[in-house]
Formats: structure tokens, C-alpha cells, sequence
């Protein structure tokens, strides 16, 4: 049994417009935890958070982040968004990225640690797409 020729014809690979981007994406299961975090923190100086729709880079389309509150300043502190299939939280008001991280949950805890992170195991798809 022979094996096809692999080809390297240019015309023979699909258009790129064919792939499709994962990204993360707020949703009403981030925003239930996110409401369970704020309970939570309120001890530790949580304030209070709000969900913001920002225009992406590309300005294709409309991303919402995450803004958080904490006691100590009127502006906001925190920002929490999608990048890719992470999570980035930045400090808001030194203008820098504090972290990446794999799960919304990972991301507030980053912030304040208030709620115990409960760990899943990760599928062998996620832990590839996780590495770098």
C-alpha cells in the first residue's frame, strides 16, 4: 500500500478566513462567581465590579471586561479580560499587567483570594493550549 503524495500546491490549503479564533468571553456563569467574589471580599476591601464592553484592537468586534473597585481608591483598580483562552488582570491604575490566567476564577483570585479555587483536572486539549 502506497502512500498519497503529500502536496505542496499553495491553492491546495484552505483560505484564512476559514479559522476560526478561540477567545474567552464574559459570561452569566463568570458573572454569578464574579457576584459570589464580591459577597465575599467585601472584609477584604472589595468595593464593588461592573462589566464593560471595549472595542478590540482589530475593532472587529466588541469584547466586555471586567472593572473592579476596591476601598481604597475612587478610580477603578482592576481589570479583568479575555486574551486568547486566558485571562489577563491588569492594575488599572499603574497601566500594567499583573498576570495571565487560565480560568476567570484563577484571575479574581489573583486579585483577592477569597473563595477557595477548586481545581478540575485539564483535558489534554487545554493543557496543550495552555503550554506558552
Amino acid at each position: 500500500m502506497s502512500r498519497p503524495a503529500c502536496s505542496s500546491n499553495k491553492n491546495d490549503l484552505p483560505p484564512e478566513n476559514n479559522v476560526v479564533t478561540l477567545h474567552a468571553r464574559v459570561t452569566d456563569r463568570h458573572l454569578a462567581y464574579l457576584a459570589r467574589w464580591l459577597k465575599a471580599g467585601q472584609r477584604m476591601g472589595l468595593c464593588d465590579a461592573d462589566i464593560v464592553s471595549v472595542d478590540s484592537a482589530s475593532g472587529k468586534a466588541v469584547q466586555r471586561q471586567v472593572v473592579v473597585w476596591v476601598r481604597e481608591s475612587a478610580d477603578p483598580a482592576y481589570l479583568i479580560g479575555p486574551a486568547g483562552l486566558k485571562w489577563v488582570v491588569s492594575d488599572a491604575i499603574r497601566d500594567h499587567v499583573i498576570g495571565e490566567y487560565r480560568s476567570f476564577e484563577h484571575a479574581l483570585a489573583a486579585i483577592r483570594p477569597v473563595i477557595a479555587l477548586q481545581e478540575k483536572p485539564v483535558s489534554n486539549a487545554e493543557s496543550f493550549l495552555l503550554q506558552g
